[in-house]
């Protein structure tokens, strides 16, 4: 809400400006066309379109400085940040990280097993929900398998992530003994 009455002040302030400047703008114009050169040709333009030109530029301008203004305060941060975890082993015990993700708008995980070639993993990853309880959700599940990477992609949903490394549910299956993963 903030937002939109900060944007419709700027609009208003805009097209007041416009209309206080346009006769002046128009007037010196028409001056400078005149001066330059004699010819009703460029009087003519600088009195219509070489007008509506300066007009819609100044203006384009004049949305552009606004809009950066009011985009200073955004807390979204477009850059990377990779966090990587080396020779993860979940057969001794699982493994838990915590992953602080409030300043960034997308999440990526990623995860290979090493070693045994093969080996599996259950990586399960879940989210605060962006409360400060310990309340957690599930948001995915991903079984790391050797000589690939397993991904998750997705917008971000909370302050943190709680990724759980465990070795696989299923019967039959070799556990990883070591486990990369990338944030």
């Amino acid at each position: 809400m903030q937002f939109l009455s900060a944007y419709r002040y700027l609009l208003g302030a805009l097209l007041a400006t416009i209309a206080i400047l346009v006769p002046y703008v128009r007037k010196g114009l028409y001056k400078l066309g005149s001066n330059l050169l004699s010819s009703a040709g460029w009087g003519r333009y600088m009195k219509g379109q070489g007008l509506l030109l300066n007009v819609v530029l100044v203006m384009g301008a004049i949305a552009a400085g606004g809009s950066a203004y009011l985009e200073r305060g955004s807390t979204v941060t477009k850059g990377v940040r990779l966090i990587e975890f080396e020779k993860i082993n979940p057969t001794e015990h699982a493994v838990y990280e915590k992953i602080d993700i409030g300043q960034y708008s997308n999440v990526t995980i990623m995860a290979e097993t090493m070693v045994p070639e093969n080996g599996s993993a259950t990586v399960a990853i879940f989210s605060d929900r962006n409360d400060d309880s310990e309340n957690r959700y599930e948001v995915k599940h991903l079984d790391s398998v050797s000589g690939s990477w397993s991904r998750w992609d997705g917008d971000n949903p909370g302050k943190h992530l709680r990724l759980v490394i465990s070795p696989p549910n299923k019967a039959g299956v070799t556990s990883a003994t070591e486990l990369t993963i990338r944030a």
